[in-house]
Order: C-alpha cells, then sequence, then structure tokens
C-alpha cells in the first residue's frame, strides 16, 4: 500500500471521527443537575431555596452552584478530548509506520 493511499485513508477516517464527535457529541456537556453528586445537597438546597423564595440572593446562591457543577464537570471533556487526541496520534503512527516494521521483523 502506499504511503499517500494510507495517509488519504488516515485523513477520511480523522474527518469521519471529527464529523461523528460534532454530530453525536453529548448535546449537554454537564450532565443533568440532578444526576451529578459534586455537590449535590448544596445544590439542591439552593435549588429549593430559590423556588420557595424567589429573591436575587436565592437565585445568585443557586446560580453560583449551577457555576461550581460546570467547573467541576469541564474537565471531563477536555479529558475525553485528550485522550482521543492521543488515540489518534498513535493510531495514525501506527498506521502508517506497520509496513516498515512488518518488514524489518
Amino acid at each position: 500500500m502506499s504511503r499517500a493511499l494510507k495517509t488519504t485513508l488516515a485523513a477520511i477516517v480523522l474527518i469521519l471521527e471529527l464529523l461523528f464527535v460534532i454530530m453525536f457529541g453529548n448535546p449537554y456537556p454537564h450532565g443533568m443537575v440532578a444526576d451529578v453528586r459534586y455537590r449535590h445537597t448544596e445544590r439542591f438546597v439552593a435549588l429549593r431555596d430559590y423556588m420557595e423564595h424567589h429573591s436575587a440572593d436565592t437565585k445568585a446562591a443557586y446560580d453560583r452552584e449551577l457555576a461550581l457543577l460546570h467547573k467541576h464537570e469541564d474537565w471531563k471533556e477536555f479529558l475525553t478530548l485528550g485522550l482521543l487526541l492521543a488515540a489518534n496520534v498513535a493510531a495514525v503512527y501506527f498506521f502508517l509506520r506497520y509496513e516498515h516494521r512488518r518488514a524489518a521483523a
């Protein structure tokens, strides 16, 4: 298999993977608010207070809890993209170098 064909196949696979991630990625990157265990009690106390007593202070407390939740959940997206990038780099490297290693063995 020629090097140009290998490079083209690797590019096509990477483009298809990018399209898959864009189209079918998580539409709710921070998950459902009720399903995340991080500061669950504090978040629901703030929500209950806001629902029972609508005021600027209770809204600010609830927004602060949601901001902490989003900050906590952001690392998952970066970790996933970093691992995906590392796996792609390794796969492309071994795919392009396979013929040379096989001939040497």
